[in-house]
């Protein structure tokens, strides 16, 4: 079936060709005028033109194909009588050709393409084509279809240009300004293009290579860090960073590669694009509003650019949009209330931009999310209960916003979720029990928020656990020992809180940990005989609490990987162990740091060591 632009073409096509034919057999009243939107009857130059043309187009082709099916089917007698009859009703036929035209335009533009239309001369065709208003015959379902022969714009350059200018005017309004990357383009589509695409016969070719070349000139290819084959006579699916289905181009992909200037809004003619990555750049001004009549895109990749202005609305009209990211600009406003209209969408991030207002709660309509970046914006208010609604939502990081107000209940039911990250920000209330119900959670980030309570006996439920820092809270309450049952933990800081009693034993059974942080609490007792058995374990800082005892022993074998180790401001007693002193970096080990309460005065210290990297007393002060 025949495209618009196709469609277009071919009724452009026979009307410049009758109008050159014409003028090869009369004498020209006056010279030519050039073409413009002024004179076209019901505003030819619009997009609903176009389509009402190849609704029209298509009537008379289907009678031109049922026309030459009769001729096929008859014998050569009734085909002399045919011909005679179709003479004879030449005016009837007039006026049947007429009525079709007015079905699809008015009576009064009807009139006008009859009379001295430029553009859509339906003389040309009325000498090819006769209306049938008879039922089909036999002959007109049996016999083939001859295929129309292509029309051959390039034959003529008046033809030509006249097919360019009349395929790329819906496109752009600044075709005629050479000042604009638009005009530059198409100049070269016209003069330029060593390719040289046929208008009429690849009307696709010529709209994506002037969509391209648009792109090259507004976001300076020249200094492109690659720009192979661009602007050359090769075809576009060739050029550097496009991708292509057959000859639809479907992918853009110009991450990292030295683009300035702006994006510009004839993009929208690469209508079947898919894959839209503008990643690392220094791509300035607003994103063209356009961009939603581009209904195939399912990537939009604009991060670390320069894009100013709001996230246009028109964005939301495409349907099958999975992947929107904006990272790392300045954009500005807030995420659309009807977020929730790309059912498809899988990942919004705009981290450090300049958006502000709330999460809308339409954002649970979008039941493909898999993450929301917005960390570093002006994001404010409670997070909506409808946020956790997508069963694959796997990664949130809302880290310094204004976000406040209680995790939702809906958070706990969010069981694909692997990283949740909401630190600096005015978080509150307590963490429930249902925690242990993230079975899948790996990482959970809540640090210098209002967050408060005990940490709760259910975290030993996280299997997949490997990173927990909740440091620089108000919780209260103990360390669950049943954080000994995460065996993939990695790192754990709950330091800087109101934690009281003793170090459990069971957090040091996990043989994974690398990174220990809990001083800065009321933690008290002894530390743990097994302090040492973590591997892997590289810092270990229990400073800043009520510790009392001697400093254990260490197995020989055990803290290789250690390289700090903070004990100071405790009330412990004694003396360093010499085999921890076998373990600093000038020894045997790796210890860079090794802090304890040593200082003098007082006479004797605290705690003996004749190793430590620094010493201070119970109080924190450095020994002078």
């Amino acid at each position: 079936m025949m495209n618009s632009r196709s469609s277009a073409l071919l009724v452009a096509g026979c009307c410049l060709a009758s109008a050159q034919q014409q003028q090869q057999q009369q004498q020209p009243q006056q010279a030519a005028a050039p073409r413009t939107s002024a004179g076209l009857p019901g505003g030819l130059r619009n997009l609903e033109t176009i389509r009402r043309k190849r609704v029209l187009t298509t009537r008379l082709e289907a009678q031109e194909a049922r026309r030459r099916r009769q001729e096929v089917a008859a014998d050569n007698g009734s085909t002399n009588n045919m011909a005679d009859a179709s003479s004879q009703q030449q005016p009837k036929q007039q006026q049947q050709q007429k009525q079709a035209v007015s079905t699809v335009y008015s009576a009064e533009d009807a009139d006008a393409f009859f009379a001295e239309s430029t553009f859509f001369d339906l003389r040309h065709l009325q000498d090819q084509t006769s209306v049938a208003t008879d039922a089909p015959t036999a002959a007109d379902t049996d016999a083939p279809t001859p295929s129309p022969t292509p029309l051959d714009c390039n034959s003529d350059p008046a033809v030509r240009e006249a097919a360019v200018t009349e395929l790329l005017a819906s496109l752009s309004p600044d075709l005629d300004d050479p000042s604009t990357p638009a005009g530059e383009a198409a100049e070269w589509i016209l003069n330029g293009d060593p390719a040289m695409p046929d208008p009429c016969r690849d009307p696709d070719a010529v709209v994506g290579r002037f969509a391209l070349a648009t792109l090259y000139y507004s976001t300076g290819g020249e200094q492109w860090r690659n720009n192979d084959g661009w602007l050359s006579e090769e075809d576009t699916c060739d050029w550097f960073g496009i991708g292509c289905d057959g000859d639809s181009i479907v992918e853009l992909n110009m991450e990292r590669n030295d683009l300035t200037g702006e994006l510009p809004s004839e993009l929208k003619a690469l209508e079947e694009m898919r894959d839209f990555k503008m990643f690392r750049n220094t791509i300035q001004g607003t994103l063209f509003t356009e961009i939603g009549e581009m209904q195939n895109l399912r990537t939009v990749d604009l991060e670390q650019n320069r894009f100013t202005g709001t996230i246009p609305t028109e964005i939301l009209n495409i349907p099958d949009l999975q992947f929107l990211r904006g990272s790392f600009n300045e954009f500005t406003g807030t995420i659309p209330s009807d977020i929730g209209q790309l059912t498809n969408l899988k990942e919004l991030w705009f981290a450090e931009t300049n958006l502000d207002g709330t999460i809308p709660a339409s954002i649970g309509d979008c039941e493909e999310m898999e993450s929301i970046l917005l960390y570093e914006t002006n994001v404010e208010g409670e997070l909506p209960p409808e946020m956790f609604a997508s069963d694959q939502l796997a990664w949130v990081d809302l880290s310094e916003t204004n976000v406040d107000g209680e995790l939702p209940s809906t958070f706990y039911e969010a069981t694909a979720l692997r990283k949740f990250v909401m630190n600096s920000t005015q978080i509150s209330g307590t963490l429930s029990e249902d925690l242990g119900n993230l079975e899948n959670l790996e990482q959970l980030w809540i640090r210098k928020t209002n967050l408060e309570g005990p940490i709760p006996n259910s975290v030993g439920d996280l299997s997949n656990l490997e990173i927990l820092l909740l440091d620089e809270n108000v919780m209260t309450g103990t360390i669950p020992s049943s954080i000994g049952n995460n065996g993939n933990l990695i790192f754990v800081d709950v330091s800087n809180n109101l934690i009281e009693g003793s170090i459990p034993s069971e957090l040091f059974d996990v043989d994974s940990l690398e990174i220990i942080y809990i001083g800065n609490n009321t933690l008290t007792g002894p530390i743990p005989e097994n302090y040492y058995e973590p591997d892997n374990l590289r810092e270990l800082w229990i400073d800043g609490n009520l510790l009392t005892g001697t400093v254990p022993d260490v197995p020989s074998g055990k803290f290789e990987q250690l390289e700090e180790l903070i004990l100071n401001k405790n009330l412990l007693t004694g003396d360093v162990p010499e085999s921890l002193c076998d373990l600093r970096d000038d020894a045997d080990g790796k210890i860079v740091s090794l802090h304890a309460d040593c200082a003098q005065p007082p006479s004797p210290p605290q705690i003996g060591c004749a190793c430590c990297t620094k010493c201070t007393t119970a109080a924190g002060e450095e020994d002078p």
